[in-house]
């Protein structure tokens, strides 16, 4: 979906229409080399967001994929304006990618600790791997001296991911990582740096007005020098209670 503004003459309308044909089309054929049905649009409206919303619901869209700069110089908005509102208010996942480069990255790091967010990370991000032709790895951060206990916990989860990610994808192998650390985001920012891309999920809790995915996927993005890709999963049972709440 591209939304352009409004503009008061009809033939500037058209001009702006025709403007956006050449990226479209490339968007049509890097579809069609994946074999994947595509169509476009060219709305025309003075909300960008609200011409998001409406479209997605009149599509009946599953996904919700936002190009973002990582960071935001208005100190009012957390994402930017039209972005902050579709991720609050769309019915589907937003699947929101910081890209660095000009393809998606192959090589990708999915950090995972459980939760429905994190479940959708680790099957997006191991589509896009098999997509790309790829590897991808699972990681958990734990601290530096864990109990015994828990590394074996970690291991059987990770291994459990791993397993289930081969089952469900094309992928052929998945990788998986311990790492231990202090801090949990010191650690996924420097392991991203062995790989092209992290993608992870929204934090549970993390729906406020103050923080739209949790401190954790807010400061990867703006830290990370590689592609960053968040992954906030819908489900409309939970996103009625936080409608309920906030009213």
């Amino acid at each position: 979906l591209r939304v352009v503004p409004v503009l008061l003459r009809a033939e500037c309308e058209q001009a702006r229409v025709e403007a956006e044909r050449p990226m479209l089309e490339r968007a049509r054929r890097r579809a069609r080399e994946v074999g994947v049905a595509s169509t476009s649009i060219v709305r025309i409206g003075h909300d960008a967001a609200k011409a998001i919303l409406e479209t997605s619901i009149d599509r009946q869209a599953q996904v919700i994929v936002l190009g973002w700069k990582g960071h935001t110089s208005t100190a009012r908005r957390i994402l930017g304006e039209i972005t902050d509102r579709v991720v609050s208010q769309a019915p589907a996942d937003i699947v929101l990618v910081k890209l660095v480069g000009d393809t998606l990255p192959s090589r990708l790091l999915v950090p995972t600790a459980g939760g429905r967010h994190a479940l959708r990370a680790e099957r997006y991000g191991a589509d896009i791997a098999a997509a790309q032709g790829g590897e991808l790895t699972v990681c958990s951060v734990i601290p530096p001296e864990p109990p015994e206990e828990l590394i074996e916990s970690e291991q059987v989860r990770l291994e459990a991911t791993t397993a289930r990610l081969v089952e469900e994808t094309s992928l052929q192998t998945v990788a998986s990582k311990i790492i231990r650390d202090h801090s949990v985001i010191d650690a996924i920012v420097n392991e991203t740096k062995n790989h092209e891309g992290v993608i992870v999920g929204a934090a549970s809790q993390s729906f406020s007005n103050q923080i739209l995915f949790g401190s954790i996927p807010d400061q990867i993005a703006k830290r990370a020098n590689q592609t960053v890709i968040v992954v906030k999963h819908y489900q409309k049972v939970q996103a009625l209670f936080r409608r309920i709440l906030r009213a």
